[in-house]
């Protein structure tokens, strides 16, 4: 995974088809950028995913040079440090602190069974969201009614 710190600028690239086919080469796991990339028809055949806050046209030579490599950064205003863990999908990117990755993937877990409940009743009910979500009492007075589970 590489993450580029381009100080939020997304008007000039930090890289294209020719940069990203050699991380292609290299198999990347994926690319986050708080600045701009280009050719993203090329980069969406290379098979990883590429998360960044613009497309343009302009190259970038003149104003991104790499500085530091294996480092702590910020990118999109949030801390990344070598090892932490990336999670993307189709809504963005977050950073997860190479320390608490296990209890963050614990909660997740919790949180979708929870969903998945209230999902299901309101299936049943056709009623408002608001009845139980956000997670409020009732939430967990049917979660427990239906999985025999406490409250996480």
């Amino acid at each position: 995974m590489l993450v580029i710190d381009a100080m939020g600028w997304k008007y000039s690239s930090v890289g294209g088809d020719i940069k990203f086919l050699r991380m292609m080469q290299l198999g990347a796991g994926g690319l986050v950028t708080d600045g701009g990339v280009r050719d993203s028809v090329s980069l969406k055949e290379y098979g990883f995913p590429v998360y960044s806050a613009s497309l343009t046209a302009k190259q970038g030579p003149a104003e991104f040079w790499p500085w530091q490599v294996n480092d702590a950064i910020q990118c999109g205003g949030v801390l990344v440090r070598p090892g932490d863990a990336l999670v993307g999908d189709d809504d963005g990117v977050v950073v997860v602190p190479q320390g608490i990755v296990d209890e963050v993937i614990e909660i997740a877990h919790q949180r979708e069974e929870v969903e998945a409940v209230v999902k299901a009743q309101l299936e049943i009910e056709q009623c408002s969201p608001g009845k139980y979500y956000p997670f409020n009492d009732n939430t967990w007075k049917l979660f427990e009614e239906k999985t025999g589970k406490k409250q996480p």
